[in-house]
């Protein structure tokens, strides 16, 4: 990695330019398209996010697999970026690892970021949101903030 402190990072969803944009399933090579669209530019580090906060685009033991909760899809965007995580995990390239790898092999620092504050929505209708989430509804700021206030479904980290 390079040794000096990054003067421009780019902040890149995982999501949006990436995941889902292709068809199912990917390629390693699409992958790297991530790291591969920053070269030869000022860009000297590269945060990338790790899912929706709620549930993640990668392997991961600590959390849930982005829509592996939901049977029927509202939009085929959500569809396509679980099916495209889902089966590079199973074939064994973790699509995080393969962006890390990517970044690590042409001396690009990596840093993740992750979306602390992602309301709740419906179950089934809001596909990125985790059972946690879902079962956990009293860790929310809920009664703190009126009913229709963006927040209302936002985690209240008063809690442990």
């Amino acid at each position: 990695m390079a040794a000096h402190r990054p003067r421009l990072a780019f902040y890149h969803d995982s999501r949006h330019p990436l995941i889902y944009m292709y068809e199912p399933p990917m390629t390693r090579q699409q992958h790297e398209a991530a790291v591969d669209e920053l070269l030869g530019t000022p860009v000297d580090a590269l945060m990338f996010c790790l899912g929706d906060g709620r549930t993640m685009l990668h392997d991961t033991q600590v959390s849930e697999l982005w829509g592996h909760n939901i049977d029927s899809w509202p939009h085929l965007v959500f569809r396509r970026a679980h099916i495209n995580a889902r089966d590079a995990i199973a074939a064994g390239t973790d699509p995080l690892r393969i962006v890390c790898e990517r970044a690590q092999a042409h001396d690009l620092p990596i840093y993740p970021s992750l979306i602390m504050q992602q309301g709740r929505g419906p179950r089934q209708i809001d596909v990125r949101c985790s059972e946690f989430r879902h079962d956990h509804a009293h860790l929310e700021i809920g009664e703190a903030v009126d009913a229709q206030h963006p927040a209302h479904t936002c985690l209240n980290y008063a809690h442990e």
